[in-house]
């Protein structure tokens, strides 16, 4: 008999023990992630906005330092051109003089162009008949300007063009066209990029890749808005494009060979291109998923110690003296 009622009073001090720490856990428990869930909402949402701030900027600063390249490379351009040998369009003084010239600004040859789209190129001694282009209209309309990358007929490789306007008496008289290596592009955005796996490419605001990690794109001539239409690997990055405004920067996601990426899309001034400036996605956030694992690890570890010092707590100072009130009872 003693020992059933041993059994009882042992039975009734494990199920108040049980009951008041299990109320007092639950709330515990309840309250560590109501507030871990707040902290990880406000932090993530923090540490994500100044992720993409800093994406933003560097991808600003990197547009405005291609933009800077272009203009000076067509301020050198232009100056070649207003010289007194080349305004004068006597094609021999013009020949001797450019033909030190196109290596001294790196360009593959040069050309001066006649208002017929005739060509009279200084290194190979070519005449050829040109078809008619924007930044040649523009140059005759006064205006110096940079081409897309094309695959030229002549060389079989990417070039970009550029072009300033002779002028003789303030009127246009020809357009003095240098022709230069198309990679020279991915050589510019190659040292771009955050981080240690990012990326930077130029895309042209109709799709087409001038300048890409992978040069085969540059080679192929591949078109992302196309693609979008069509099908193909820049599918998703082409539709992205399409959805914003390309007067501005914009954050874009798409997937690429696989791979989800988080891209800055920013206008390069003075230009018809894009710089896209980005990394993966699960690297632009890693920083995000360490801190709600740490979060989480922590809301867990408070829970589990909060319980264990509950759970003694209450038995020293709640159940053992009512256990010892009716012992002596």
């Amino acid at each position: 008999m003693g020992d059933y009622i041993s059994k009882i009073k042992s039975g009734k001090k494990v199920s108040l023990l049980f009951k008041l720490v299990s109320l007092l856990g639950s709330i515990l428990i309840l309250g560590s992630l109501i507030l871990g869930i707040v902290a990880l909402m406000f932090s993530s949402k923090a540490l994500t906005e100044t992720t993409e701030s800093y994406l933003e900027e560097t991808a600003l600063a990197s547009s405005k330092y291609v933009g800077s390249t272009v203009a000076k490379q067509l301020g050198e351009l232009s100056q070649v051109a207003a010289t007194d040998t080349v305004s004068s369009m006597n094609w021999e003084a013009q020949k001797t003089y450019l033909t030190a010239k196109a290596k001294e600004l790196g360009y593959l040859d040069i050309a001066v162009i006649t208002p017929d789209l005739m060509a009279h190129y200084v290194i190979s001694g070519d005449s050829t008949q040109l078809s008619e282009r924007a930044v040649y209209a523009n140059a005759f309309n006064g205006t110096a300007g940079i081409s897309d990358v094309s695959i030229s007929k002549v060389t079989n490789g990417p070039v970009v063009l550029e072009a300033a306007p002779i002028k003789n008496n303030g009127q246009v008289v020809g357009i003095l066209m240098g022709r230069r290596d198309g990679t020279a592009l991915t050589g510019i955005t190659d040292n771009l990029g955050v981080g240690e796996t990012g990326f930077a490419f130029i895309i042209t605001k109709d799709g087409f890749i001038n300048a890409h990690v992978d040069k085969q794109l540059v080679l192929d001539q591949r078109n992302a808005i196309t693609e979008a239409a069509e099908g193909g690997d820049l599918a998703d990055l082409g539709i992205q494009i399409q959805k914003t405004d390309m007067t501005k920067a914009n954050l874009i996601q798409y997937t690429y060979q696989g791979e989800k990426r988080i891209t800055e899309l920013v206008p390069i001034e003075g230009t018809n291109w894009l710089l896209g400036l980005g990394d993966y996605e699960s690297t632009v956030y890693a920083n995000v998923t360490n801190l709600r694992n740490i979060l989480i690890l922590i809301t867990l570890l408070v829970a589990v110690v909060g319980s264990l010092a509950i759970y003694i707590s209450t038995k020293r100072a709640v159940v053992n003296p009512i256990i010892d009130i009716k012992k002596s009872g």
